[in-house]
């Protein structure tokens, strides 16, 4: 980067290549940006000192004619407190030199008082540089991509092919930890996006897994559980993996995921996707990560996901969790289907609620035969439930000989492997902790206790990371820590959301000095494409969080104490994801929506905020909500008491959710245990105990009980209309529902009657054009034409629709369903044919918004074909059914409803086209699925019945 035309500078005389590092340096610093300094030409080594050698050079050595380059870098580096990091490429000979230089003289403007971040790589040691390899073949591997790396390119990466490419060289790398090849560095100074798996439509938690896989496995070694687990998976259809922490269990799960690091064990054939699972995580997360990944690797996915979602009528979307809606769905519909594997890492770490879901999604996948290509692997601890009939597989302790090529892969010296291996314990955490100290410059293994425990380890990282010194513990790692482990392991945290929660701790205010901090706790942290606007963080192991930070302090020497930490995490995003302008798509409100309620309980136990947390932040399906719902009901049950005011809040949000989610029993037996309690502990005319009566009243009716229903809201609008007020807005929704539900229970004159009153008084109150106004209008139009007159309900209907085409516009679904309800009439009124042609008016309106499969297309289409055989061709009615049913088995499935639908108006249609044989034999066929899956006396089985009978007597008295 140049100040001005921003070309390369060529040739340039000393005083220009100091005046152009120096504005680098300032320019970046102003930017809070990352400087990428690369050098390529000659340079000279005398003694200890390296000059990079401008054209106006003298070559002898002297910094006041030559350009002394280290010392250039130092003071630039030291003297910018804003600049987001430093990489240094040198393309000279001799430039090991350099390297040599700033390992012995950048310490203080690295890990020291400074804290300044760096990389440094350069073509040689202190060799001759030939033809310019080094930046020839840094520049083939950006261009082409690593393999082995992650959704960037950092200087770890460069090692081999470097290696390779100019062994002779002996290419040199110092970190900012002082460290050369061996060591992680700051992974957020990469170089480059990597071209062999980051694509531009790539979404967010496709990239956080795909880092966090690579970061798993960077070191992967065979061992006999992974030998186990690879065969298990290839005999049965759900494994769980099962054992203690830090045996390796995530690293088997994103072994699946990269089969070239699992040398050759891991099957290659199958497509692999891994959802990590953490306290925080809900269904919809988990299945976010799935979907991303499968719509990288899974041909016709996308497409999929698509015509799946496109075949959901309004309750299955509200209803269906989210793993059917996102992923299992989907992959039913990809033709040309391969093996798939879905991988949910940690379900012991989940909420109780999630992990029930889980399972639940995990059971009813594998009884669907169109998803007998999909495997799963679940992984645990042994005490967590697993899945009925799945596998198990028990994490086995890695041998002597397997922890020692680990630590060879880490590039540990090989003077202290042997020394290391009987310290790990057979524990992978340990070997971690133990390599990280190991590759670390100064290491001496004599500090190593025989038998170490976590907490000596962690101190072990934590004093190497300055901690012991308190101003460093107190002003900048203790902040850190504390929000990371208030947000829990994995990298979880937007990055922006942790820095403003360490400036309210009186930590790092800006995200340059927060990078500059856990570049010291590089071996204890894990990101998520780091360096990037997207960049999220968190905690590598859990261990970390609940067995040394959050121990007292006589138990470990650096704990920390989790409340300011979460109510940092809470102010936070409350200002910068304001919940009054809640924005799912935006990544802090996301983090929101399933974190903020956490925060909020875990720092002040403030039950009513977790409440306004959660209802201001909405999540987009009913199945979503419920489980979320459950989880907080049973935290506030255990905690405050099963009759706390807020718990008692939660229980009615649950009970509601659940009815939303499809459900109206459970939801009904839920409020029906609800309101004496309420009745009993907030007062029978509560405003609450009020809205929880009308949810049961909804709810009883949903169930199948309308005459109850409509007992329950006639004793409800009584009390209402005395606490409230006769025309109060709840009153007069429970005026609204008491008229519905009086019509359901088979008086529709009577709903008629409530709801001509109940129109006068809207019109009045609310106005003649008030949504209220007109949905009770259109109620009053259904039942006049349900209490016997069509006629009257045609010309309600008529003087309704142009009004809600000029309200609400002509292609609001409230005005196409008013239309829909007002071509039924028109038939019923006498006139099939007008009917006919006011249907057909729709299919190409439904068409256009909804797409030619969607549910409320597909169900227009079949009010246009029942319209033309009660307008006298029931032949062609029959020819739109048979389309509909292959149709609807193909989108809906053979045994939906709507499917069931359709072939009973099959049936019927070909029958009354002059065909009762098939008409029998049809139903013969429809009434054992109806009995199967709808029970002997549901509705639709004894029509299915009784139209059975009618068309055996049908085909009877035709043989006569």
């Amino acid at each position: 980067m140049l100040p001005d035309d921003g070309g390369l500078l060529l040739d340039p005389t000393r005083d220009e290549t100091l005046d152009a590092i120096d504005d680098a340096f300032t320019i970046s610093a102003q930017d809070g940006a990352t400087l990428v300094l690369a050098m390529i030409g000659h340079g000279i080594a005398l003694g200890d000192d390296f000059y990079f050698l401008s054209a106006d050079a003298t070559g002898e050595g002297n910094s006041r004619k030559d350009v002394h380059l280290s010392q250039a870098l130092k003071e630039g580096l030291r003297d910018h407190g804003d600049l987001d990091g430093l990489i240094v490429l040198v393309d000279t000979c001799q430039a090991g030199v350099v390297a040599g230089q700033a390992l012995r003289h950048w310490g203080e403007v690295g890990m020291g008082r400074y804290a300044r971040r760096f990389e440094l790589l350069t073509a040689t040691a202190e060799t001759p540089a030939y033809g310019g390899d080094f930046t020839r073949i840094l520049v083939d591997v950006l261009r082409s991509g690593v393999p082995s790396a992650g959704t960037t390119i950092d200087a770890r990466y460069l090692r081999d092919p470097l290696m390779t490419g100019a062994p002779a060289q002996n290419p040199q790398r110092i970190t900012v930890d002082g460290g050369s090849w061996a060591q992680s560095g700051d992974e957020g100074l990469w170089l480059a996006y990597n071209a062999v798996v980051r694509h531009e439509d790539d979404d967010a938690a496709a990239r956080t897994t795909i880092d966090r896989v690579v970061e798993l496995t960077n070191f992967l070694q065979t061992t006999p559980t992974m030998v186990a687990l690879e065969e298990a998976t290839t005999q049965h259809r759900c494994v769980v993996l099962t054992g203690p922490r830090g045996s390796g269990k995530s690293t088997l799960a994103a072994a699946f995921i990269r089969p070239s690091a699992a040398h050759g064990r891991m099957s290659s054939g199958t497509i692999h996707a891994v959802a990590f699972g953490n306290g925080a995580s809900t269904l919809g997360t988990l299945a976010a990560s799935l979907a991303g990944q499968l719509t990288d690797q899974l041909p016709g996915f996308q497409q999929a996901a698509r015509a799946y979602a496109s075949s959901l009528d309004a309750a299955e979307i509200e209803g269906l969790p989210s793993l059917q809606r996102r992923v299992l769905g989907p992959l039913s519909r990809v033709g040309s289907m391969q093996q798939v594997r879905l991988i949910i890492d940690a379900l012991d770490e989940l909420p109780g609620a999630t992990q029930d879901a889980v399972r639940d999604s995990i059971t009813t996948a594998l009884r669907q035969p169109a998803l007998d290509l999909v495997g799963f692997v679940v992984t645990a601890r042994p005490s967590a439930a697993r899945p009925p009939g799945a596998h198990h597989v028990e994490a086995d302790q890695p041998g002597d000989d397997i922890i020692a090529e680990y630590l060879r892969a880490r590039r540990v010296d090989e003077t202290y492997v042997s020394l290391l291996v009987p310290r790990a314990q057979g524990s992978w955490l340990h070997a971690h902790l133990l390599a990280e100290h190991a590759v670390r410059p100064g290491f001496d293994a004599a500090d190593i206790p025989t038998e170490p425990q976590l907490t000596a380890l962690y101190d072990e990282e934590l004093l190497a990371a300055g901690a012991g010194n308190i101003d460093r513990w107190q002003s900048e790692l203790r902040p850190v820590l504390a929000v990371l482990a208030a947000a829990g392991a994995g990298p979880n945290l937007p990055l922006p959301l942790a820095v403003a929660a360490t400036a309210r701790l009186d930590g790092p205010a800006t995200t340059i000095r927060f990078r500059d901090v856990i570049a010291r706790l590089s071996g204890l942290i894990v990101r998520s494409q780091p360096g990037q606007i997207g960049e999220q963080i968190g905690l590598f192991h859990s261990s970390l969080i609940e067995d040394y930070l959050l121990r007292p302090a006589q138990e470990a020497q650096f704990s920390i104490d989790p409340a300011p930490a979460h109510a940092a995490l809470a102010a936070a995003l409350g200002e910068l994801a304001s919940p009054t302008d809640h924005d799912p798509t935006d990544a802090l409100h996301r983090y929101a929506s399933r974190a903020e309620a956490d925060h909020l309980w875990a720092s002040h136990r403030d039950s009513t905020a977790v409440l306004a947390s959660l209802n201001q932040r909405p999540l987009n399906q009913a199945a979503d909500e419920k489980e979320r719902w459950q989880q907080w009901h049973t935290t506030f049950e255990s905690v405050l008491g099963p009759e706390h005011p807020d718990t008692l809040s939660a229980q009615a949000s649950l009970a509601h959710w659940t009815g939303r989610a499809g459900d109206p029993t459970r939801a009904r037996g839920q409020f029906t245990e609800l309101v004496p309690i309420l009745q009993r502990v907030a007062g029978p005319e509560r405003a609450e105990t009020l809205s929880a009566r009308g949810e049961l009243a909804n709810w009883t009716g949903q169930a199948g009980d309308p005459a109850a229903a409509r007992n329950q809201l006639a004793s409800l609008v009584r009390i209402l209309e005395r606490v409230s007020g006769p025309e109060h807005p709840e009153t007069l929704t429970a005026r609204t529902n008491l008229a519905i539900w009086t019509g359901e229970a088979g008086e529709p004159a009577a709903a008629r009657s409530q709801l001509a009153r109940l129109v006068r008084t809207l019109e009045r109150v609310s106005g003649l054009e008030h949504p209220d106004t007109l949905a009770a209008r259109f109620d009053l139009a259904v039942w006049t034409g349900q209490a016997g007159d069509p006629a009257k309900s045609r010309n309600q209907l008529a003087e309704l629709v142009p009004i809600m085409v000029g309200t609400l516009g002509a292609e609001h679904p409230d005005t196409l369903s008013t239309r829909t309800t007002l071509a039924f009439y028109i038939g019923r009124a006498g006139d099939p044919a007008a009917a006919r042609d006011q249907f057909a008016e729709l299919v190409p309106i439904r068409e256009r918004i909804s797409g030619q499969e969607h549910p409320d297309t597909l169900t227009a289409r079949a009010n246009l074909a029942t319209s033309i055989g009660e307008a006298g061709d029931p032949a062609l009615a029959r020819d739109h059914y048979t389309d509909l049913v292959r149709i609807r088995e193909r989108v809906s499935g053979p045994e939906h409803p709507s499917t069931l639908l359709c072939r009973a108006s099959l049936a019927g249609w070909t029958g009354r086209a002059g065909d009762p044989v098939t008409a029998r034999d049809m139903y013969f066929e429809l009434v054992p699925i109806r009995e199967r899956i709808s029970g002997p006396h549901h509705p639709s089985t004894i029509r299915a019945q009784t139209n059975l009978a009618y068309w055996i007597l049908a085909t009877a008295r035709r043989e006569q």
